[in-house]
């Protein structure tokens, strides 16, 4: 997983809003609407 798609998905499993908002342009640029992406990300951290 990239490094910026890695901080979108910790910042969206914490509730960190600042740090959501500070990286969520430039990471949900790079998923071109890929949210298939953005879902297996997410549920691959939470099984972390």
């Amino acid at each position: 997983m990239d490094n910026k798609l890695q901080q979108l998905t910790e910042a969206l499993a914490t509730g960190t809003w600042a740090e959501l908002l500070s990286l969520h342009e430039e990471a949900l640029n790079d998923l071109e609407g890929d949210t298939e992406k953005l879902y297996t990300a997410i549920v691959q951290y939470l099984e972390q």
